[in-house]
């Protein structure tokens, strides 16, 4: 993914998110190890960037994206022990 300039490499993503009424994901980026440095980023543009990534962690999370009657995005998931 490229910000301001400065490629950045997503190490892995950490879990699902929602940020106002939009899908998204935690993600951890290569060479960054503290929790802190985690970011926010939108599941559209992680499917255009790292498509793979985001399908094979739906996958083995088993991460089912609903939006109510209200409108609101909402998810599920399961965290495979």
């Amino acid at each position: 993914m490229l910000f301001r300039s400065k490629q950045y490499e997503v190490s892995k993503l950490v879990r699902p998110s929602v940020s106002g009424n939009e899908a998204g994901y935690i993600v951890k980026w290569k060479g960054y190890l503290k929790e802190s440095d985690n970011t926010w980023q939108s599941r559209e543009r992680l499917l255009e960037d790292i498509p793979k990534m985001v399908h094979s962690f739906d996958k083995e999370f088993q991460v089912v994206w609903t939006t109510g009657r209200n409108g609101r995005i909402s998810y599920k998931w399961k965290i495979n022990k």
